[in-house]
């Protein structure tokens, strides 16, 4: 396996003023910058496309099994054309145990999907029981996966991925670091702050993860 470490940076500039009349300014401001750094990660790792400097990310690695919902989407009532359940992950699974992925420790999908499974109802209105295989396995909820993904005719699709994530390695090559520009807008009386990260992801067993694509609403 072999990992490249991209590049991920960006500048904020604020007022000298801002720094030193505001209360906990720059304490607040590294959060944001951690937080920003975080869900950057989390978007390469999940979904990155592969176009340099973007790592590779899980969704779009060779390799893992997919489960298409339909040639332009579906919503899990659609693809079973049960009125709503849980096939489509149940045929997930499935291909999984196909794969001899080994355990699945979690689910990672969309809020929206998230909602979505939450809210299915059977024949008699309650609230529908998820089966044990499902019910076992951790639900990771990520504003990270996209609703905006395309299947065919659909520009409003999300995914979602499920295996064995002790098979998905992220590379740290430089963790995330902030430096001051204390000289470069001083001139206009502002402070840069550079954060800047460096890493990669790879599957190191792509056939233990499947992707469940093309879900819509």
């Amino acid at each position: 396996m072999t990992l490249t470490a991209r590049s991920w940076a960006l500048i904020v500039v604020v007022s000298r003023e801002l720094l030193e009349d505001g209360q906990n300014v720059d304490v607040q401001l590294r959060d944001q910058f951690a937080r920003a750094g975080a869900l950057a990660l989390d978007q390469a790792v999940l979904g990155g496309n592969g176009v340099p400097p973007t790592p590779l990310g899980i969704a779009n690695s060779p390799g893992i099994a997919t489960l298409l919902m339909g040639p332009n989407g579906a919503n899990f009532g659609t693809y079973s054309g049960t009125g709503g359940s849980y096939v489509a992950l149940l045929d997930a699974t499935l291909a999984l145990d196909n794969n001899n992925a080994g355990t699945i420790t979690g689910m990672i999908l969309a809020p929206r999907t998230a909602r979505y499974m939450a809210g299915l109802v059977d024949g008699m209105g309650q609230p529908m029981r998820m089966p044990d295989r499902l019910a076992a396995i951790p639900q990771l909820v990520s504003t990270s996966m996209s609703v905006a993904e395309v299947q065919g005719t659909s520009s409003n699709a999300s995914s979602i991925l499920l295996g064995d994530f002790s098979q998905v390695f992220v590379g740290m090559r430089t963790a995330l670091q902030v430096s001051v520009l204390s000289e470069r807008y001083a001139d206009k009386g502002q402070v840069g702050f550079v954060i800047w990260m460096r890493a990669d992801v790879v599957c190191a067993r792509p056939a233990a993860i499947c992707r469940i694509q093309g879900i819509i609403p």
